[in-house]
């Protein structure tokens, strides 16, 4: 089963002619190494999620209070993947500030911020929290999705691999969608919140 039966495929080579740091609204798929299942479990259509998979969620949380110029939107962590809308507003004030930072650095620390872990208590729309082919190999322009979301792994496998999970590892590139009207944003949105209830056919699922 394709994602979306293709409905929402994009190719390997990404759109030379679109600036992947310019406003707008992007669909994102994010996998781990070999699609090995980390991140928790689906009963019954919910999933419950592990310590790495809150790590993972607690991480995506922080992407729009680190980022001001993004806003999240429904999310949800899967066993072995995640799915985030993530949108990008910046203006001109945004702009100066953003390019004044050298290489996209952001201090390590502001990751801290104390985020309520996610228990397997909850409801699967609690982890669908809205604030709200081939993978692609981003150039990493400073304040892209491509620098945006090399960061956030990059903090996830380091949070983990303190954690004393040192196989952990994701998947070298992820999936992106530019998201062009009312229409397929909430189709997708639509698809994030159902995930866990289709995975049994789940093209990321293994057993599938």
């Amino acid at each position: 089963m394709t994602l979306f039966q293709k409905k929402y495929r994009v190719e390997s080579a990404r759109l030379q002619c679109r600036d992947y740091t310019e406003n707008g609204w992007y669909f994102i798929t994010i996998c781990t190494k070999n699609r090995d299942c980390v991140f928790g479990e689906i009963r019954n259509g919910i999933i419950g999620l592990s310590d790495i998979g809150n790590v993972v969620a607690n991480c995506w949380q922080k992407i729009e209070y680190i980022r001001c110029y993004v806003t999240l939107d429904e999310w949800i962590v899967m066993p072995n993947h995640i799915h985030g809308i993530i949108r990008i507003e910046r203006n001109d004030v945004i702009d100066a500030i953003m390019d004044s930072v050298v290489n996209d650095v952001i201090e390590t620390s502001q990751w801290d911020v104390s985020i309520t872990p996610l228990t397997t208590t909850n409801t699967v729309r609690q982890w669908c929290i809205p604030m709200t082919t081939e993978p692609t190999t981003p150039r990493l322009h400073a304040n892209s999705i491509g620098s945006i979301m090399g960061q956030f792994k990059s903090v996830c496998t380091k949070r983990i691999h303190s954690m004393g999970y040192d196989d952990f590892a994701w998947q070298t590139r992820f999936y992106d969608h530019i998201i062009r009207d009312t229409k397929s944003l909430n189709r997708i949105r639509e698809y994030i919140r159902n995930n866990p209830h289709k995975w049994e056919h789940d093209r990321n699922n293994p057993e599938f």
